[in-house]
């Protein structure tokens, strides 16, 4: 079994310098995205609008300081039309990287490096300035102050005495004669007794593993395992984790299947799992709406959307991001089971029918309601997928992607969306896919062209009307 935990540990995480990259990028798309659905300036809309889109392009070809600092420069266009202070900009770069982001409560003090995503000047007069880092909860804070000098990496301590157990926010707060002008936030989490609950669930893993082989809980308990001792080595992972929460649902999970419990039992929600599929280890998210909670056989199949994300992407992106996971609220909406999926690799889409046959024995699936939604990339594997199995599913919506189709006759009954924005680069090759369906002869297939809007944008757009499209709009309430 020691093949199965080299793998998880491999598939489950990137390097850490490319963790922490993903999670600054994240955590500033999903500020971008929360501060899109707030705004209603059209002008200030249209203003982002091409430096999201440069923030794509920089992140295909690797400039990630490129990314994260238009996807700054597009907040801060949405948060005023006033120009940002320096002081605000400089704050805005920063990144934190905790020496463990699952800390013991016990621990004394916790040091965090403090830098910056890429070049920024200090602000040249910071007297009424102060720029402090905060740990905990409402009424339970610790802070130290940071130089505005400049003087960057930092390294600085916060003291941890008194914290309860539990996840907490790291923020950067900024403020200006005592009010808060800017504050960015991730999570740490302290738990009791870390150490030695860590040691007996990676205990208690390996013993399964020699014990049941790789089923679906068991691979799920060795990846959940190993993201929670590299969070506690101070390892990043690419979007934030409630790692207290995590580590007591671990426990809880080691203790089923000690007893002799062989599965998964799932409530409403959203998960995280590792499924044992025929093709090999499948990473997923998935969300279950309350409908959807009983056993194959016990309760109503519900429809289901397979969520497959674009180049450097993963399971996360349509739970954290396109919306700031807006999508796992509008499958809850109708019934839907949401599963991302991870790729394979670039050219290999995720194996969508393998997935669906190992979720039997977790949620019950309306087999003849089976979904695909995929962006960018995604779009292309989602076509992939469908011309591979054209009777497996009722609907496709290829957001940003696609290019010449050539459709099979039993997808007649197949709804198809097509998707893409007047500055989307992918445009021409969606437009392409259009045509095609088109010219097949393809009754229920709809393109939007949406103006102003590019390749990222045009995702959380237009998520609804593909949902409302390829399975119908939720129930009346």
């Amino acid at each position: 079994m020691r093949a199965l935990t080299c793998w998880l540990l491999l598939a489950a995480s990137l390097s850490a310098q490319e963790a922490q990259v993903r999670l600054e990028l994240g955590l500033r798309m999903r500020a971008f995205e929360q501060a899109w659905e707030e705004t209603s300036s059209t002008a200030a809309l249209k203003r982002s609008v091409m430096l999201v889109e440069g923030a794509a392009s920089a992140y295909l070809q690797g400039n990630y300081g490129a990314v994260a600092r238009q996807l700054e420069d597009a907040w801060f266009e949405l948060r005023s039309a006033a120009a940002p202070t320096a002081a605000e900009r400089y704050l805005a770069a920063l990144t934190l990287r905790p020496a463990a982001m699952l800390a013991d409560a016990a621990r004394e003090r916790l040091v965090v490096r403090v830098d910056a995503m890429h070049d920024v000047p200090p602000p040249e007069s910071a007297e009424d300035w102060v720029l402090e880092l905060a740990l905990g909860k409402a009424g339970e804070t610790r802070r130290v102050r940071l130089r505005l000098d400049g003087m960057l990496p930092a390294e600085l301590e916060l003291p941890l005495r008194g914290l309860p157990p539990g996840d907490h926010e790291l923020a950067l707060e900024l403020r200006q004669g005592g009010v808060l002008r800017l504050r960015r936030a991730r999570v740490v989490s302290l738990a009791a007794r870390v150490d030695e609950r860590l040691d007996a669930l990676e205990e208690a893993s390996a013993a399964l593993q020699e014990d049941r082989g790789a089923t679906s809980a068991v691979l799920t308990l060795a990846r959940e395992t190993a993201l929670l001792r590299g969070l506690r080595e101070g390892e990043p992972y690419e979007t934030p984790v409630l790692a207290n929460a995590r580590l007591a649902a671990a426990e809880r999970l080691a203790e089923r299947l000690v007893a002799g419990d062989g599965g998964l039992a799932l409530g409403p929600g959203d998960h995280a799992l590792v499924l044992a599929t025929a093709s090999g280890p499948a990473p997923i998210r998935l969300s279950l709406p309350l409908v959807a909670v009983a056993v194959a056989g016990d309760g109503a199949a519900r429809p289901v959307l397979f969520a497959l994300h674009g180049a450097g992407g993963s399971e996360n992106m349509f739970f954290e991001g396109y919306g700031a996971g807006k999508l796992v609220d509008l499958c809850a909406e109708r019934g839907w089971i949401l599963v991302a999926t991870r790729a394979r690799n670039f050219a290999a889409p995720p194996d969508v029918p393998a997935i669906l046959q190992a979720l039997a024995p977790i949620c019950a699936v309306d087999s003849g309601r089976v979904y695909l939604l995929g962006h960018s990339l995604g779009a292309a594997h989602a076509l992939a997928l469908v011309s591979a199995r054209p009777e497996l599913y009722a609907g496709v919506a290829a957001i940003a992607g696609g290019a010449n189709f050539r459709p099979d006759p039993q997808l007649a009954k197949t709804a198809f969306f097509v998707a893409t924005g007047e500055f989307d680069f992918a445009r021409r090759g969606a437009l392409a896919l259009y045509r095609s369906l088109q010219e097949g002869g393809f009754a229920r297939v709809r393109l939007r062209d949406l103006e102003g809007l590019g390749h990222m944008l045009v995702v959380p757009e237009l998520l609804a009307e593909a949902l409302d499209w390829i399975g119908g709009p939720p129930p009346a309430r």
